[in-house]
């Protein structure tokens, strides 16, 4: 089966931090071209490693970082007067503990200004040796000179001893791993812009076709007004040519981010946020399905400011998102929002909805307010991405150029785990196509934009209003916009069915993603009060949040309107009540195990002691839902797989039979229970109160239902373990006399059926009798014998369906 898309938690890699003097002369470089506080390239020598990331902090040096123990392993400090043009590049021999580090600088002290930005420096470092004969970083470096501006370094892993340095025009050099320049190839035009590269295995390349061996190298360039894209081959001569070049028309718009997978599909976003699909081949290049257009990221909000000419200055940067390709038809996109957090999007592009998704805060190192931020994802394989469980590097900086000269640049590096399917399917595709609804605009808002009701403008601008109150951490705040909201509604609307008019599925289901942000993780300002409002109504399903209703209200401890959904929602699955369950199994036996003498220091009593007790949570489940045996067996399997927790509940349960079991039952009614109805026929009084010790108590038919599943699902595990076994023996003698008391019971069923017949049938026919008009026994009597000889004959001359009319020659 193929694993479900997800986004994991990232988790911190390593912070760095650029002086405001460097920041202030790189700004005046001619060479420098976007620097940012820091570059990053992720190399993954094997698949068994986690991998190394190579980071260039400007006006600090080069480091190389574990990505399996988070420390660096290999520090080239060059000082503060140094900077760097791009990432570097450093190859690993896992084999012999070497590993090969190549920057580009852009400016030191140690070179002539003419060749900042196209120096290399090599360092050689073997980690089995000891530390006082490694070489020194500003002594035993190597240098090379290329004959343009290099904008980025790459290798390939079916080229060992070569490496690509690829200038911002696009220009084209083959170098080999000892500093020799091999090949160099000139770029289409000097107006050119490289926006992204991408280097495959030439076996990898699916949309080449048959080529020779070699490296196939991608270049994604915009060119005035048009998105220029080459496919360059490097073979194993050292030779360098074009196999194709492509150009698509883009008008008036500049490209933000762009990727490209090893099966030829290129994903283009450009800064209005028109998402394009491309599918490249050697002869053509076509689209692949309709543009989508991106809603709620902060380049967007940058690039609207721009068009409407705003004076303020800050408006006019932009942050730069980051696309990565994952698949052939999967692209993880990372950029700002204007609410301060980092979007991580995992997408299907051939069905165009979203798979996965997570919210990260963006840290508070980095100052987003007064400058922008660069985004970029890095991979670590040059033969394409692989399915499965896998990990990106995230690498997020500021602009040098964007710093006052005060304030100095931010960098953070994060390692962002997540799991992507092999291909794109429509089994996966289905049931997401609401996920993305936040982060694209409908091709229908255009159209319907100057038709939007009153109420709905009005439900668009409360969650509008409760969604900036909550990203405030004003949880109250946002209680109050609703609770004033819904007033003004109900003084609106007379009608009693104002909560079904009032409360569409798509308005709750915006309502709880604003208030619940299961994308989050759970806020200790969590407010509830909302979220059991619309539960009491009746109009929330557990459909409407990802991962489902009660798995978002246990992260936030919210265990009261747990017990509110049990009776009011009615989707709830049974694999949510049996996973529900099992926490607070699994609470009630550590509250048991644990000594009440010890000194509890690390505990939470403030979390632990809103968890229902085991018989008030199973007491509320079992009456106020109905189960499906088979899966509610597959949901016991595969929840309580503890035969500690399978007992506790089956020693519940047998306790609960024998409350039921020791009650009286009244077989024939008392006086005082039988009445007249409307019509004067006497029947047994419908509400009949139950003797308190079992009135909160399930039915006796409700919690055989739930024992008998139980009990199928896991009757070996409880014969494995010795503590069941008096609780299965006292079972069976509480269903013993029950069977035998049914047995006999049962012998009245031929004796007592024709009078509750009769009784039935006088109650219908009284019914029936009032209903036809004349009142009074001489009146029912001739009602009754009409009717039925009416029906005599309409018998004796209809010709049924299933019946055949018998034709006599």
């Amino acid at each position: 089966m193929a694993p479900a898309a997800s986004i994991n938690e990232p988790f911190l890699l390593s912070n760095y931090s650029v002086t405001a003097l460097l920041s202030k002369s790189a700004s005046r470089s001619k060479n420098s071209r976007r620097q940012t506080g820091v570059h990053a390239s992720y190399q993954k020598p094997t698949t068994a490693s986690d991998g190394f990331v190579s980071v260039a902090a400007q006006a600090d040096g080069v480091h190389v970082l574990d990505v399996a123990t988070l420390h660096p392993i290999i520090s080239h400090t060059l000082g503060p007067s140094t900077s760097f043009a791009c990432a570097p590049l450093t190859q690993h021999q896992p084999s012999k503990n070497i590993h090969t580090t190549f920057a580009v600088i852009a400016s030191s002290p140690e070179i002539d200004s003419k060749h900042h930005g196209r120096m290399i420096w090599k360092w050689n470092e073997n980690l089995s040796s000891p530390l006082v004969e490694r070489p020194s970083s500003r002594n035993q470096h190597q240098a090379l000179v290329v004959p343009h501006l290099i904008a980025g370094l790459y290798d390939c892993e079916d080229f060992p001893d070569r490496f690509f340095a690829i200038s911002p025009t696009g220009d084209l050099s083959l170098l080999a791993t000892h500093l020799e320049l091999k090949a160099t190839r000139q770029a289409t035009g000097d107006d050119n812009t490289v926006v992204s590269v991408h280097l495959f295995s030439q076996n990898s390349c699916s949309f080449l076709g048959t080529q020779p061996e070699g490296v196939a190298i991608v270049l994604v360039v915009e060119q005035n007004d048009s998105l220029l894209v080459e496919v360059h081959r490097v073979g194993v001569d050292d030779s360098i040519e074009c196999i194709f070049t492509h150009s698509i028309p883009f008008p008036g718009s500049e490209i933000s981010a762009a990727s490209c997978s090893s099966s030829g599909i290129l994903n283009v976003i450009s800064k209005t946020g028109a998402w394009h699909t491309f599918s490249l081949t050697p002869c053509v290049i076509t689209p692949v399905s309709s543009p989508i257009q991106l809603n709620g990221l902060s380049f967007l909000s940058s690039t609207s400011a721009k068009k409407t000419h705003s004076p303020n200055k800050s408006s006019f940067s932009t942050s730069t998102p980051s696309l990565l390709a994952l698949t052939s038809s999967h692209v993880l996109l990372a950029s700002q929002t204007p609410q301060n957090d980092i979007a991580l999007l995992l997408w299907d592009t051939q069905y165009s909805v979203l798979l996965a998704s997570h919210l990260l805060p963006l840290p508070s190192s980095l100052t987003a307010q007064t400058s922008p931020l660069n985004f970029s994802l890095l991979s670590s394989s040059a033969v394409g991405v692989k399915a499965g469980n896998q990990q990106a590097v995230l690498a997020i900086s500021q602009p040098v150029s964007e710093i006052d000269g005060k304030t100095p640049v931010k960098s953070s590096i994060y390692v962002v785990p997540y799991n992507v399917p092999s291909r794109s399917t429509l089994a996966n595709a289905l049931g997401h196509a609401s996920s993305g609804a936040r982060w694209i605009v409908s091709k229908e808002g255009g159209e319907k934009s100057d038709s939007i009701s009153p109420q709905e403008a009005s439900r668009a601008k409360l969650v509008l209003n409760m969604r900036t109150a909550i990203e405030q951490n004003r949880p109250q705040a946002a209680n109050a916009l609703f609770t004033e909201w819904e007033k003004r509604e109900q003084e609106k609307s007379k009608d009693d069915f104002a909560d079904v008019v009032m409360f569409g599925y798509t308005f709750v289901k915006d309502l709880l993603e604003v208030t619940i942000q299961p994308q989050k993780p759970p806020s200790p300002l969590y407010s509830s009060e909302v979220v059991r409002l619309l539960i009491e109504k009746g109009v929330v399903r557990s459909a409407m949040l990802e991962g489902g209703l009660l798995a978002s209200l246990r992260l936030r401890n919210d265990w009261t309107s747990i017990d509110v959904a049990l009776r009011s929602v009615p989707d709830l699955s049974e694999n949510e009540l049996l996973e529900t369950l099992n926490n607070v199994v699994t609470h009630s036996l550590n509250k048991v195990s644990s000594d009440p003498d010890t000194m509890q220091v690390d505990s939470t009593p403030s979390t632990l002691d809103h968890i229902p007790s085991l018989p008030d949570f199973l007491t509320t489940m079992l009456k106020h839902r109905q189960f499906t045996a088979p899966q509610l067996i597959l949901a016991i399997r595969q929840h309580l797989r503890s035969a500690e927790a399978v007992t506790s509940i089956a020693q519940l349960l047998d306790e609960w039979l024998k409350n039921v079991q020791s009650q009286e039952v009244k077989l024939l009614p008392g006086r005082k229970d039988v009445i007249k109805n409307e019509h004067g026929i006497l029947v047994v009084k419908t509400n009949m109160v139950k003797p308190k010790s079992v009135y909160d108590l399930p039915t006796m038919s409700q919690i055989l239902k739930f024992f008998q599943s139980l009990l199928d699902a896991s009757f070996l595990a409880l014969l494995q373990h010795p503590p069941a076994h008096k609780i299965l023996r006292s079972l069976k003698s509480h269903i013993e006399p029950e069977i035998a008391a049914l047995s006999q019971t049962e012998q009245l069923r031929g004796l007592v059926d024709g009078f509750a017949r009769a009784h039935a049938k006088t109650i219908k026919d009284a019914e029936e009798g009032r209903a036809a008009g004349p009142s009074g026994e001489e009146g029912s009597k001739k009602d009754w014998r009409q009717r039925k000889k009416e029906a005599h004959e309409q018998v004796g001359m209809a010709v049924g369906v299933y019946q055949l009319e018998e034709l006599v020659l």
